[in-house]
Parts: C-alpha cells; sequence; structure tokens
C-alpha cells in the first residue's frame, strides 16, 4: 500500500478477503481470518495511505464492526461517511 502510495494521486482501496479461504471435510468454504485480526490489518492498510476500506469475501457485518472500532481506537476513524 505505500509504494502504491507513491504513484497514485486519487484514493486507494483496501477491500480483502478474511484471508485465503480453504474447503473443510463437510465442503464449506472457510476462512482463517477473524474480526480482530482483520481489522488490525485493515488499520495498517489506513496508515500507510488507504482511503477507502470495506472487506469482500469471508467478512461480514461484525469485521466491519470491528474495523470501525479498531479505527476509533487509534484515531483513524474517517473525516466523514459516505
Amino acid at each position: 500500500m505505500s509504494k502504491l502510495r507513491r504513484y497514485v494521486r486519487g484514493p486507494l482501496v483496501s477491500k480483502p478477503n478474511a484471508g485465503n479461504p480453504t474447503v473443510s471435510p463437510e465442503g464449506r468454504v472457510v476462512y482463517p481470518m477473524g474480526p480482530e485480526e482483520f481489522a488490525r490489518l485493515q488499520a495498517e492498510a489506513c496508515r500507510m495511505g488507504a482511503g477507502l476500506l470495506g472487506g469482500c469475501c469471508g467478512t461480514t457485518p461484525a469485521y466491519l464492526s470491528a474495523l470501525r472500532d479498531r479505527l476509533a481506537a487509534e484515531g483513524l476513524a474517517p473525516a466523514h461517511r459516505t
């Protein structure tokens, strides 16, 4: 993210999966990353220059809630909401 910031003037987006999925013996797709780890890594992306944060496959509202809380706790809360 920090390397991209040097070359991109516009907003950088970080919208990762909740880790690399695996398939359980029951045939379910399982994502290894929990909400807290996801939030920690997204906060790091924010500090490196990402301005738009979200989640993709394997994330749920709990992940985005953890992200919101983490950003607020670290003083990285957005200036406005869209």
